[in-house]
C-alpha cells in the first residue's frame, strides 16, 4: 500500500493507494508534512463496483476517482466543497465557467487563452475546490482535472462564476434565482449525509453573498470572449486583448486519411496511447479539420464553408461550433 500526504486547499490529506502510479497523479500536491487532517482511502468493493459500472475504466482510475469522495465528504467541515466547473485566473483573480458536460466550457477557456494571452492561466479544468474564508472566497487547483489534465497547485480569490449556455448570439445577464439555485446544486458535490449537505448549502449561500454569478449565452466567436470578459472582469476587452491571437489547431500525432473514399481521423505515435481507433468524417467535418490544421479560426472557417456550400453564415457557424466541440471532446485540439 502506498501512503503519502498531499495538500489541497491548505489542508493536509493522507492518501492510501494500492498503486505506485498514484504518486504521479498527485505529484504536484505531495508534501512532507505528516500532520494529516483528512484520510482518503478506497475499499476493494468500491473499486470493483466502479469498474463494473463504468465501461473501460481501469482499477487504477477507479481508485483515483474514489479517493476524491472521502475528501469531498470531509471538506465542508473545513469550510470548502468540490465544484464541477473550469476555473481560470486572469491576473490575480479567479473565475469559474460551469455548465453541463459537453456545453463548451473547455472551448470557451481556449478562446480566452487565444484572445487574452498569457494573463489567462488554468487553475483546474474540471473539479476545483471552493473555500469560504474570513477574508474572501477562494478557488483551488486539484489533480482531478478532466481528460485535458488542466490543473495547477495554486489558489486565487474567486471573483465570478459564469453559467454557460449555447446561444445564437452573445449576451450575458444576471442569473435569476430560479435558474441559479438548482444549477449550482447540480454542479456541487452534495453528501448523502444531511448534516454535511446542510453545511455545504450554508457555504454556497455564503459564497453567493460575495461572488457575482452571471448567465452567458454564447457561440465560439471572439465576441463571446468579449462578452464574458467584460461581464466578469468589469474591464474593457479592447484594452486587454492580445494583438496576435494564437490559433486553435489539430494536436500533433492526429492525422486525416482518405480510405476508400472515406475521410477518417486517427492517431499516430504518442497520441495513439490516449486515443485508439478512428473517427469517420463527412465532407463538412473534413473541411473543418483541414482548415483548422492550416491555422484558420472558427470565424474564417464558417465564412469558407458558407462560400463553398452557398448556405447562410449563421448556419455554418453553428455547424463549426458543434464540430469543434466534438473534436475537443475527442481530444484532437490544442492552442
Amino acid at each position: 500500500m502506498e501512503r503519502f500526504t498531499i495538500c489541497l486547499a491548505g489542508h493536509n490529506i493522507g492518501i492510501e493507494s494500492r498503486f505506485e502510479t498514484s504518486r504521479l497523479f498527485f505529484a504536484d500536491y505531495i508534501v512532507s508534512d505528516s500532520n494529516i487532517e483528512i484520510t482518503a482511502t478506497v475499499s476493494d468493493e468500491e473499486i470493483e463496483k466502479t469498474v463494473a459500472s463504468v465501461p473501460g475504466i481501469s482499477r487504477e482510475s477507479a481508485e483515483l476517482t474514489g479517493l476524491y469522495r472521502p475528501i469531498a465528504e470531509a471538506l465542508p467541515s473545513f469550510g470548502g466543497f468540490v465544484f464541477h466547473g473550469a476555473a481560470i485566473s486572469y491576473g490575480d483573480d479567479g473565475y469559474i465557467f460551469t455548465a453541463p458536460s459537453g456545453t463548451g466550457k473547455t472551448t470557451h477557456i481556449r478562446m480566452w487563452k487565444k484572445h487574452l494571452g498569457k494573463k489567462v492561466d488554468i487553475v483546474n479544468g474540471d473539479k476545483p475546490i471552493i473555500t469560504v474564508e474570513d477574508d474572501g472566497v477562494y478557488v483551488h487547483g486539484t489533480p482531478w482535472a478532466g481528460k485535458e489534465r488542466w490543473q495547477k497547485n495554486r489558489s486565487v480569490p474567486l471573483r465570478g462564476i459564469c453559467l454557460l449556455h449555447r446561444g445564437d448570439r452573445n449576451f450575458a445577464c444576471s442569473a435569476e434565482a430560479d435558474e441559479l439555485i438548482p444549477f449550482l446544486f447540480s454542479q456541487t458535490y452534495l453528501s448523502s449525509d444531511s448534516a454535511v449537505a446542510g453545511r455545504t448549502m450554508e457555504l454556497l449561500d455564503m459564497m453567493l453573498e460575495r461572488v457575482s454569478v452571471c448567465s452567458l449565452y454564447c457561440d465560439i466567436s471572439e465576441d463571446a470572449v468579449k462578452c464574458s470578459f467584460e461581464t466578469l472582469c468589469k474591464l474593457n476587452y479592447d484594452d486587454h486583448k492580445t494583438g496576435a491571437a494564437e490559433k486553435m489547431k489539430i494536436k500533433k500525432g492526429f492525422v486525416l486519411r482518405d480510405i476508400a473514399g472515406q475521410a477518417v481521423a486517427t492517431a499516430t505515435g504518442e497520441a495513439s496511447e490516449s486515443f485508439r481507433g478512428m473517427i469517420k468524417l463527412n465532407s463538412t467535418a473534413r473541411d473543418v479539420w483541414v482548415w483548422l490544421d492550416e491555422g484558420k479560426s472558427p470565424e474564417e472557417i464558417s465564412v469558407l464553408l458558407s462560400d463553398k456550400y452557398n448556405v447562410p453564415r449563421e448556419s455554418t457557424f453553428a455547424d463549426v461550433t458543434e464540430m469543434i466541440e466534438k473534436m475537443e471532446k475527442a481530444g484532437f485540439l490544442e492552442l
